[in-house]
């Protein structure tokens, strides 16, 4: 794939609807007015449908770390990667006419890669954005990327579609947000599947009977106990077993209370005072 066939985008790219640069899902963050416009707009979009799927923002180290299915297409956090946005910095390069060699490193990882100069920059009478890209093209730029990556022999490989320079550095720690934020919503869910998770596991807990206090899951007679010995915390000699099982619990069973408070003692939420019947609450 090189860049006079420019495959790279599809409706997902740079500002599509997707959640390339500018969409509206996981993607990165610029719009068509600022970087690169989906590729109907850019006028690539003769063999579009070729990359239609999701522009990841990743990081050198997730690509490297991806699994490797049996179609050598890589996954990562179980997601398909077929076209990812990169952003980081040239350590090396080596600028021919028609190719260009990188190798690129985001403090996560190095990796290199092959950039095709489009066939409009490279007429013979010249091209000054040819001209431009080339002269800016050398180490310690950092670059946005737009790349598929290919496994040969072992080692993973970008063949760059888009590169574009970094003119604003508050766009590293964007994609890096991007990065963070794609990685959440794949394994922990998206923050509204979250809330009706934890409104699931509520639910599930009033019908078994088991509360949450103070970050703690316990049951009901636990959580009498509990509060009962943090409301005494002011004594120095604490409550007793027998203190608790007639005054919380209503004569609950001695040897049943005894157990609960051993319990929390063993966790180090209470602690025996002056004997192994009496308990005060730790306080954090």
């Amino acid at each position: 794939m090189n860049g006079g066939t420019n495959t790279g985008y599809g409706g997902a790219g740079y500002g599509g609807a997707g959640a390339g640069y500018g969409g509206a899902a996981q993607g990165g963050y610029m719009n068509a007015t600022q970087g690169y416009a989906p590729a109907s707009q850019a006028g690539d979009g003769a063999n579009a449908a070729d990359h239609a799927d999701t522009l990841h923002s990743l990081t050198v180290k997730q690509i490297h770390d991806a699994q490797l299915g049996a179609d050598d297409k890589l996954s990562v956090d179980n997601r398909r990667v077929d076209q990812l946005a990169l952003v980081a910095r040239i350590v090396s390069a080596d600028v021919q006419v028609v190719a260009i060699a990188l190798t690129v490193d985001d403090c996560t990882g190095t990796i290199s890669g092959t950039y095709m100069m489009p066939v409009e920059e490279d007429d013979v009478t010249g091209n000054e954005l040819a001209v431009q890209k080339r002269a800016w093209i050398k180490p310690g730029v950092w670059l946005t990327i737009v790349a598929a990556v290919h496994v040969q022999n072992g080692h993973r490989q970008l063949s760059v579609y888009r590169i574009r320079k970094v003119s604003d550095f508050n766009e590293i720690v964007y994609h890096r947000l991007n990065v963070l934020k794609s990685f959440l919503a794949h394994t922990r869910g998206q923050p509204q599947q979250m809330q009706q998770q934890q409104q699931q596991q509520q639910q599930q807990q009033q019908v078994s009977g088991v509360v949450m206090n103070d970050g703690i899951v316990m049951s009901p007679l636990q959580r009498i106990i509990y509060e009962f010995v943090k409301a005494q915390k002011g004594s120095p000699r604490g409550v007793s077993v027998d203190e608790v099982a007639q005054q919380a619990t209503s004569g609950t069973n001695r040897s049943a209370v005894k157990e609960i408070l051993d319990g929390f003692a063993s966790d180090g939420y209470l602690y025996t005072t002056i004997d192994d019947n009496h308990y005060a609450f730790c306080d954090a």
